[in-house]
This record gives C-alpha cells, sequence and structure tokens, in this order.
C-alpha cells in the first residue's frame, strides 16, 4: 500500500496541466495562461523537485522573444521567493551535496558495473522469457536500464510469479504485450528522427524528456539500486512521454493501411492490458 501513499499521482496531474498551459501560453505570446501555468508549474515544482525539467521548459520559452520581459520578471520574483525555498530546505540539512531525490542503496540490489553495457544494452528476449522486470529477477533484465525501464513501463517492478501459478494465461498475456509493446520504441525513434524538422516548442518538449531521463542517470549513480532505476522515476514525464509516442507514430501514417496497423496494435494493447487487469483482480 505504501507504493500508493505518495505524490506521485499529484505530480503526474501537475505535470499535465502545466506543460499544457505552458505550451498554451507560448502561442498566445504569454498574454493569456500565462498566471495559469505560472501557478501549475510552481506548485508541481513544490510537489516534487525532480520536475525542473518542467520549469526549464517554461523559462526557456520565455527566453524566445524580447517581448516577454514583464513575465520573466514575475517568473523570477517567484523563483527567487518560492522554488529557492524548496531547494535550500533540501541542501540546508545536508550541506555537503546537493541532492534532486534522497534515497539508499538497497540489499542484493547494488548496480556494480554502470558502463556502457548497463545504459546502452537491450535484452529483450531475456524480458520476453521473465514476462516482467522484477527487482530480484533475471540479472540480464534487472542489470541493463532500457531493458528494466521498458519492462517497469509496462508492470511495474513487481514479481507476479504467484498471479502466474494462479493462471497460467497470465504469461501469455504479459508476453503479448511485451512485443506488441515494441510499438512504442518505433514511435519514440520516429520522434526523433522527426526533430529535426518540427518547430522550436516540439524540440523543448523533446530537452524536457531528455533532461529527465539525465536526472535518473544521475539518480541511479548515486544511489545505485535496481529499484531506483524503475520507469516510475519519470512519472513527472508520463504524460509527455505519452505525447511523443504518438506524435512519433502519426509520423509513420504513410498510407491508410499503416494507419490501420499502429491503430490495431495500440488498441490490442489496451484490450490485453484490461484482461491482464481482470486476471490479478478477480
Amino acid at each position: 500500500m505504501s507504493a500508493r501513499v505518495n505524490n506521485d499521482v499529484l505530480v503526474l496531474a501537475l505535470s499535465t496541466v502545466s506543460i499544457y498551459y505552458i505550451v498554451k501560453s507560448y502561442l498566445n505570446h504569454f498574454k493569456r495562461y500565462f498566471p495559469i501555468a505560472l501557478t501549475f508549474t510552481t506548485l508541481l515544482f513544490l510537489t516534487k523537485i525532480s520536475t525542473a525539467s518542467i520549469e526549464l521548459l517554461f523559462f526557456g520559452l520565455l527566453l524566445l522573444n524580447r517581448d516577454y520581459k514583464t513575465q520573466r520578471y514575475i517568473f523570477a520574483i517567484v523563483g527567487v521567493f518560492i522554488l529557492s525555498l524548496t531547494l535550500w530546505h533540501l541542501y540546508h540539512p545536508l550541506m555537503e551535496k546537493f541532492y534532486f531525490v534522497n534515497s539508499a542503496k538497497f540489499p542484493k540490489q547494488t548496480i556494480e558495473n554502470l558502463n556502457s553495457e548497463y545504459l546502452f544494452s537491450f535484452n529483450f528476449l531475456e524480458l520476453l522469457k521473465q514476462g516482467f522486470s522484477h527487482v530480484f529477477g533475471a540479472d540480464e533484465v534487472r542489470f541493463s536500464l532500457p531493458t528494466y525501464q521498458f519492462g517497469t513501463m509496462l508492470f511495474g517492478e513487481f514479481d507476479y510469479r504467484y498471479f502466474v501459478q494462479k493462471e497460467p494465461n497470465i504469461i501469455i498475456l504479459m508476453r503479448s504485450i511485451i512485443i506488441l509493446s515494441t510499438i512504442y520504441i518505433i514511435g519514440l525513434l520516429s520522434y526523433i528522427a522527426s526533430i529535426y524538422r518540427e518547430n522550436i516548442v516540439q524540440k523543448f518538449l523533446f530537452g524536457v524528456f531528455l533532461i529527465n531521463l539525465l536526472l535518473i542517470v544521475k539518480f541511479i549513480v548515486d544511489y545505485p539500486s535496481v529499484c531506483n532505476s524503475d520507469f516510475r522515476y519519470f512519472v513527472g514525464s508520463f504524460t509527455l512521454i505519452g505525447y511523443i509516442f504518438a506524435k512519433g507514430l502519426t509520423e509513420l501514417f504513410f498510407n491508410r493501411y499503416i494507419r490501420y496497423f499502429i491503430l490495431g496494435v495500440v488498441s490490442s494493447i489496451s484490450i490485453l492490458e484490461i484482461l491482464f487487469i481482470l486476471y490479478i483482480t478477480i
């Protein structure tokens, strides 16, 4: 139950509203929606400071035009008198090193080799064999950042062996979801490939995702434990990542057959996920 009693749900809601109104206010030259965007972005940062990338999105878009001087001053005042207090509150008790997130190392989870293999390997077949990313599961899954991120994006970092023994069909559902969800990787790669011809807002949004990824890598370097590499640390960018997947996939809509195929795969994933939830809750 402790996994549900935290600030992640609030962060997800606030980040979604913040990104929406930041972009909307920018498209309206910050003449409208700026107070709403500033309010929600401030509340988001006060809720979880690892969402600083969205603050940078706001500030970056404010810097694009000289006409936004008043809005910049307001943003700076809020930053100095409110947001900086949060940073000081975290730094002051430590007085030795600044952490965006404070955590710990956990027994039998230590990541010994933070090398290129850990950061870039994708052991898809091992993940498919296990069926899920478990914090104490197969080493090929939990000691590979992309593999563990992909698996925990779909099912979290939990052990489903009890449910599989109770209902063997669950593992078939999970493996099917893993296979079909590679469509999201295709969407991400498609978005990256097309980002050069997108407008500045799209580039800034992708920058938010990259900064979030870098913060997660820093977090893992500071606290090299498997559970600290869970996809849930992307919570501030969940809606944005969904948008990136979708935008990348729409770039592949060259004809109606490809469009129907992609929509069919995404719809199938949704149906299988509903069945999965029903199996483990009934």
